[in-house]
């Protein structure tokens, strides 16, 4: 949830306590003291702003990215900060993915440093 005090430090302590509730809640609270910074991103609105969380190291995002299947019943999303091409290929990728699905095959996805690919499932 966003924060609703109006000094802008106030904010952002808020969010960096958010953060650190997550990885302590998760398998990668050692990962924490390795995070840069941790910005707000868009206006503000009706529904909360998305965090845009900036590691030191590409080991630090995969494996926070490997450790968010324990957020899935969690309030929160984590997800591949995504560029506008990136975007479109993905949406390419599962609409093939959701085709292939109902065809009765048996495919689902693999997440590679933020690409995803289609890859046959195993029985």
């Amino acid at each position: 949830m966003e924060s609703s005090a109006t000094n802008l430090q106030d904010k952002i302590d808020t969010d960096e306590k958010a953060l650190k509730k997550l990885f302590d809640d998760t398998s990668i609270s050692d990962m924490y003291d390795r995070i840069e910074k941790v910005v707000r991103v868009g206006k503000r609105a009706s529904k909360p702003r998305p965090l845009r969380v900036v590691a030191v190291s590409a080991d630090v995002v995969e494996r926070v990215m490997r450790a968010k299947s324990f957020l899935r019943n969690s309030d929160l999303l984590v997800d591949w900060d995504l560029t506008v091409k990136q975007g479109q290929q993905k949406n390419d990728i599962l609409i093939e993915l959701n085709q292939r699905k109902q065809n009765g095959e048996k495919f689902g996805l693999k997440y590679s440093e933020g690409v995803a690919r289609i890859v046959q499932l195993k029985n």
